[in-house]
């Protein structure tokens, strides 16, 4: 269980959240140039829509629902994520909150990104 509360060093507030789920994983994921949808190991998902006037980015459509599933539903979270966005700053930390939170290399994560596939 983590327990986490202050700023990131990307100056995006945290609250303070708990989470136990490192055995949940990713069974699959879809990706087209309007969301990503991550199917989880626990029979749930999560869902990351692009915004039509941003510009299409897989990986941080992979980004933002991974981060959704392991941060909670929380809308007031997500809200004030969205609403600070520096795009290259929240990519940083969203990429990694994923090395550490899936025990990933930076390599390996950097390889698993870029392998994503785009469904037509």
């Amino acid at each position: 269980m983590i327990k986490c509360s202050g700023f990131s060093p990307y100056g995006f507030m945290w609250s303070t959240y708990t989470y136990s789920d490192k055995d949940i994983e990713i069974d699959k994921y879809i990706i087209n140039e309007n969301a990503t949808i991550i199917f989880w190991n626990d029979n749930t998902k999560t869902i990351s829509k692009r915004h039509k006037e941003d510009k299409f980015d897989k990986e941080l459509g992979f980004l933002f629902a991974y981060f959704y599933k392991k941060w909670g539903d929380n809308k007031s979270a997500k809200k004030r994520i969205i609403d600070s966005i520096d795009y290259k700053k929240i990519k940083t930390f969203l990429f990694e909150f994923f090395v550490k939170d899936s025990g990933k290399t930076t390599e390996q994560a950097k390889k698993y990104l870029s392998n994503l596939v785009i469904e037509k």
